[in-house]
């Protein structure tokens, strides 16, 4: 089974763009028109530790997914230099797209600072907003947690969430594939908004290639 893709946005997550761009005292178009600002962009702290600690786990397909300055053709050599300066090992792992909603499955991950932009709520996997506190300590940490792949056979998931501290709900399906896509989105969707604590998924094997997860300890 192919692992899952894991989509980063470059400026605002990998590299400091408004840090450049207060630096210099310079607006966001000013940055883009500049010959070489890219180049000069310093990484986010704990960027390129955080991916390559990721990438070492094996269990996903990371690629960088960036959106480029409309009609400025040297932004996209400068974007593409910046990965090939701090990241190599991702040289052919390099998308620029004005879309991404079109990138991926169900299964994939994308992570981005500007949800609202370059079409990323279309993404049909989980997008990750990079801001209201997020850093990449915490981003490291979620993907430890996450499974490499989620089983392609039927299994039975049991799904706990707490409200407060007294009401519990349980709904126990089995899922064929648009259970289980709806149940994972919802999963990581809570995963994301630091709701962990509320939340449990476990999937009981019935078959050898189901995927046994319990990534939450109560």
């Amino acid at each position: 089974m192919s692992r899952r893709r894991l989509f980063l946005d470059m400026d605002g997550v990998i590299a400091d763009f408004d840090a450049y761009m207060k630096r210099h005292n310079l607006t966001g178009d000013e940055v883009k028109q500049m010959h070489g600002a890219y180049l000069q962009l310093d990484p986010i702290p704990g960027a390129i530790e955080g991916i390559r600690s990721i990438n070492g786990m094996g269990k996903f397909d990371i690629w960088i997914a960036t959106k480029p300055p409309t009609g400025i053709p040297f932004a996209y050599a400068d974007k593409v230099q910046w990965i090939l300066n701090h990241l190599p090992e991702l040289k052919r792992k390099i998308i620029l797209t004005h879309d991404k909603g079109l990138l991926g499955d169900y299964r994939d991950y994308l992570v981005d600072d500007r949800p609202h932009k370059a079409n990323c709520e279309e993404f049909e996997g989980t997008l990750i907003p990079f801001q209201n506190g997020m850093d990449w300590q915490k981003l490291v940490d979620y993907f430890k947690k996450a499974p490499a792949n989620i089983g392609e056979r039927q299994a039975i998931y049991r799904i706990k969430q707490s409200v407060g501290t007294v009401q519990r709900q349980w709904l126990e399906v089995v899922c064929e594939e648009r259970i289980e896509r709806l149940a994972w989105l919802e999963y990581n969707r809570l995963v994301a908004e630091n709701q962990e604590k509320y939340f449990e998924l476990t999937v009981i094997e019935h078959r050898e290639d189901c995927l046994a997860f319990n990534p939450i300890k109560s």
